[in-house]
């Protein structure tokens, strides 16, 4: 995928709240699908359109994104150790920022999420965010859809993956690290597999995120 679409994509998951679909290909030439929307919101609700704070040219300043690891964390749900990879605002402030929470955190690398992030923010283009990737374990059974497992028994672990994320990962950043508490500051992204794990969670989660990426 090109960069300038991978930036195009990732700045519209804060600007429009309401669904919007994008598609394009990567260099591998699969085809990619992002989902944004926000469920359970009824027809009949005016749906507002979400604003990115302006930044004069002379008030911007180059942003600098730093890695952090939380290593070998226990999930009773999952019954493993949990890796997650993080982006951080280096120079956190006395305020909250967006989340954007990945599967298949250990593939933040290969997509150049840290440069896009920080090109996106210098620009403007979406605010600062914190970025969460869990690290996959047997994602065939990890992802999937939580109420049932596919015709190929693939997903026998996504209740308890999905469970896992609302009840114990969620609650655990917003308490350490400086996440906005509202449900429409919370995106969930994923890739193949990844990203119907995404969409289902969001889809059951109502209270905890309002758009989802699928790629």
């Amino acid at each position: 995928m090109a960069k300038g679409q991978n930036m195009n994509i990732l700045a519209e998951f804060w600007r429009i709240p309401s669904m919007k679909m994008f598609m394009g290909h990567n260099q591998n030439c699969f085809e990619l699908i992002i989902l944004i929307f926000e469920p359970f919101k009824g027809a009949k609700k005016k749906i507002q359109r979400q604003t990115v704070p302006e930044f004069t040219e002379s008030s911007i300043k180059p942003i600098v994104y730093t890695e952090e690891k939380i290593v070998g964390v226990h999930s009773k749900l999952l019954n493993r150790e949990v890796d997650i990879n993080l982006l951080l605002p280096t120079d956190l402030i006395d305020k909250k920022y967006p989340l954007l929470l990945l599967n298949d955190g250990q593939d933040m690398e290969m997509l150049q999420l840290k440069a896009t992030i920080q090109e996106l923010v210098e620009k403007s283009l979406i605010p600062p965010i914190i970025v969460a990737g869990v690290v996959a374990a047997d994602r065939l059974q990890e992802y999937g859809v939580a109420s049932r497992k596919d015709y190929l028994k693939r997903g026998s672990l996504a209740k308890a993956y999905s469970e896992y994320i609302s009840t114990e990962l969620m609650p655990y950043l917003i308490y350490k690290y400086q996440i906005e508490h509202s449900a429409e500051h919370h995106v969930m992204a994923g890739c193949s597999m990844g990203g119907l794990s995404a969409l289902d969670i969001v889809w059951n989660h109502p209270h905890l995120f309002e758009k989802v990426g699928v790629f």
